[in-house]
């Protein structure tokens, strides 16, 4: 490149230094703005979506690996020296094992509310480790919701990887009894903290073993409605949510016609969305029906989350097919 193309460059991005004349300090200086605006966390700062971060895969999103309930510091430790992509971990409010008392975000997924993880350690674990993985939140307690986006926002200038932020904010399939966390309050709070953080916001469900309900009864039928979809639509719309959106769909209610007529409509309400499907680990799953959704939508909007059994299931019928 020559001295005229590094100047050409140089005034797109930072014209003051027109005033330096030799080339090695244009070129420092320019760095050093750079490397300012991404890391300090100004407004500038931009978090990469999943397929730029990971080039391997092609923008086929359902490549991603998933480390998936990752709570705990031998989970955390392992997944990080192993081969998943994202992090994908719980946020409950609770005591860290040997700190009783104190009631803080911890990782851990309800009923459990004690963890030795809490939200702040399992940050500076990851986000100082060498092998860069992106993180997925999944926020289970309203009351950890915001205190958690400023501990996160205070190591900002950390975050150079993927970052999701989850909640069920409407009520679902199977006539799900799970409370939903506010809708309003969260995207707001979400949107306000990090504008640029992929929100994965769905539906709490009922589906596979209810261990709420005696005798254990085992649903094993059911569909997302087009109900589901438009309180979801109306509540993205009513916050002005503009940040990327992924959709949590649970594989076993997702192969209905009902439920693909539904899911499919809501893309086509929000620009730019994607579908995470994931599974319960006792769930059952028409694979052929999961595959007819993957295949309509296509691997280019769809992650893939779910047990190992199923994600077998899946590559055997690929095979096949």
């Amino acid at each position: 490149m020559s001295r005229y193309q590094w100047l050409s460059v140089t005034f797109i991005f930072l014209p003051s230094v027109l005033l330096v004349n030799a080339v090695g300090w244009t070129m420092i200086l320019l760095f050093m703005q750079v490397k300012s605006a991404y890391i300090h966390g100004n407004e500038r700062t931009s978090i990469p979506s999943v397929a730029k971060f990971f080039p391997q895969i092609q923008s086929d999103l359902s490549r991603v690996k998933w480390g998936h309930g990752i709570n705990s510091r031998v989970q955390l430790i392992q997944s990080l020296q192993g081969n998943d992509m994202m992090i994908e971990a719980d946020v409950s409010m609770g005591t860290v094992t040997g700190r009783e008392g104190i009631f803080l975000p911890i990782m851990a997924h309800p009923p459990f509310k004690s963890s030795d993880l809490s939200l702040e350690e399992f940050l500076d674990i990851t986000l100082n480790s060498r092998s860069p993985k992106g993180i997925k939140l999944d926020f289970k307690d309203m009351e950890a919701v915001e205190m958690s986006l400023k501990t996160i926002k205070a190591r900002a200038n950390k975050i150079y990887a993927p970052l999701w932020l989850n909640a069920d904010i409407i009520q679902g399939p199977v006539n799900a009894t799970t409370r939903p966390l506010d809708a309003r309050r969260f995207l707001n709070l979400t949107k306000s903290y990090f504008p640029e953080a992929v929100l994965s916001v769905g539906w709490t469900t009922r589906y596979g073993p209810d261990v709420t309900s005696w005798p254990l009864q085992i649903i094993n039928e059911g569909s997302y409605t087009m109900n589901h979809m438009i309180q979801l639509r109306d509540a993205l719309k009513a916050a002005q949510i503009r940040q990327p959106v992924t959709f949590p769909i649970r594989a076993g209610l997702c192969t209905t016609q009902e439920s693909q007529r539904s899911i499919i409509w809501l893309l086509e309400q929000i620009e730019d969305s994607t579908l995470t499907i994931w599974s319960g680990p006792f769930d059952t799953v028409d694979v052929p029906g999961l595959m007819k959704l993957i295949k309509h939508v296509g691997t280019k909007r769809i992650y893939i989350d779910v047990s190992s059994g199923l994600l077998c299931e899946i590559q055997h019928f690929n095979d096949r097919y």
